[in-house]
């Protein structure tokens, strides 16, 4: 025994302290345990090492059986419930990553209680010269804690020597209502409605309009990344949209398809540089599939349509709580189904009378 634990003395020196942080911060938290503990209070959920995320959204909806939900990337992780008159409401931003991720998502599901769907579709998932289609979710799958220890061990130790974890950090967000090392030493998570909670106080927030939205206009100008430039429209991804459509219809789901804006100045740079011919003719392409089946796609890229400028956008392309209350209040003047469910009237006042980035309880 002695022998063992002389062998094993190195190596609880090395992992120990990365294993211990890990633990105690709750980067080994499993999706299912979150849900669970989100059920009964108010649960930030945000961890740095563990891949959860998609998990995390789809227990959410299974566990949860929303009547109103919002499906899509990132870009629509800031509805939130209070937005809408019925409580039973997910945010599941950022459980796909593609259109084939769609009808993946719906069909992993058991028959619920869902009966509005709005489906945020962000328009690089059509061009055809950048389509990635990675590959499909395994929403029953989660990062098991040997995993994380065994690919980040060493960025806790980095992390440590760069300041991001501190105990002084810890006391300011709150061990208690904090899961994960993102959530506690940032104040950066999912709230218990799916939607995203930012430290607005972080360096990446405080800095001016133009520094948070230049990265954005760079790639646009390069022609890189997101805004790969473009003519041609991928069918597969119309043909994904179609077929989530014609599958929620079967199960009494009304789909809202919407296409989220981007800040100002990249609009601009986008439109005025003439590589994204292949937006206009995607979302020609969807109406007609979307038409076929009596729905209406609601292309809000161009931000003027809401009224904001840069100083209301997150980055190039996410905008903020009061850029999307706007928008759900735009949806529920043109869709019954959405009216039904969120009071167009009030969210202009609540948009009206909001800080920065945020909307007032």
């Amino acid at each position: 025994m002695a022998r063992v634990l002389l062998f094993a003395a190195p190596f609880a020196a090395l992992f120990g302290v990365p294993i211990a942080i890990m633990a105690i911060t709750g980067e080994f938290a499993t999706a299912e345990s979150v849900v669970r503990r989100q059920a009964t209070r108010e649960v930030l959920f945000g961890q740095a090492y563990a891949n959860r995320a998609q998990v995390y959204k789809f227990r959410a909806a299974a566990a949860r059986r929303p009547r109103v939900m919002t499906l899509g990337s990132s870009r629509v992780m800031q509805f939130r419930a209070s937005m809408f008159t019925t409580p039973a409401f997910l945010n599941a931003g950022g459980a796909v990553r593609s259109s084939a991720d769609l009808g993946t998502f719906l069909d992993a599901l058991e028959p619920t209680e869902l009966r509005v769907l709005l489906v945020g579709l962000d328009p690089w998932w059509f061009n055809e010269d950048r389509v990635e289609r990675p590959a499909a979710p395994v929403y029953s799958a989660d990062d098991n804690a040997l995993n994380v220890v065994q690919h980040h061990w060493r960025d806790v130790y980095s992390d440590i020597r760069s300041g991001k974890i501190t105990l002084d950090r810890a006391r300011r967000h709150g061990w208690r209502n904090s899961v994960g090392l993102t959530a506690l030493m940032y104040g950066n998570g999912f709230r218990p409605d799916g939607s995203y909670q930012y430290d607005l106080a972080q360096p990446a927030m405080t800095r001016s309009d133009a520094e948070r939205i230049q990265a954005a206009r760079d790639q646009v100008a390069a022609g890189q990344g997101l805004f790969t430039w473009g003519d041609r429209v991928s069918p597969d991804t119309v043909r994904d949209v179609a077929a989530l459509i014609a599958n929620a219809r079967r199960r009494g789901i009304h789909v809202v398809p919407f296409l989220p804006p981007f800040a100002p100045s990249v609009w601009r740079d986008m439109t005025a540089s003439g590589h994204y011919r292949y937006m206009g003719a995607a979302v020609t392409r969807l109406g007609q599939a979307c038409a076929d089946f009596g729905v209406e796609i609601h292309d809000l890229s161009d931000p003027a349509t809401l009224g904001f400028g840069d100083d209301e956008f997150l980055d190039g392309y996410h905008g903020s709580e009061r850029v999307y209350a706007a928008l759900l209040a735009r949806l529920a003047e043109r869709d019954r189904a959405v009216g039904d469910v969120a009071d167009a009237v009030t969210l202009h006042r609540r948009v009206s009378k909001g800080g920065r980035f945020t909307l007032q309880p």
